[in-house]
């Protein structure tokens, strides 16, 4: 009999852990802090070209390239 009603205790135990991982809550959600992106209405120029062998970097300095021509070809690849 003991048995049983410690099954009944852990299976109520594990259904009230699922149902409260499930519940919905009064809080509101947090809300960003983040400031807004800033543009500049001045256009900038093109980067100049680089020549094979030198690094160049974007106009946001996040991407940059080597100006060297590749030595494979997309049929290399299949």
């Amino acid at each position: 009999m003991c048995r049983y009603l410690l099954r009944a205790a852990g299976t109520a135990a594990a259904a009230a852990a699922i149902v409260s991982g499930c519940s919905s809550t009064t809080e509101p959600a947090p809300t960003s802090t983040a400031a807004p992106a800033t543009t500049s209405s001045e256009p900038t120029a093109p980067p100049a070209p680089v020549a094979p062998g030198e690094v160049g970097v974007s106009p946001g300095g996040v991407t940059t390239a080597v100006g060297a021509p590749a030595d494979s070809t997309e049929d290399d690849y299949f």
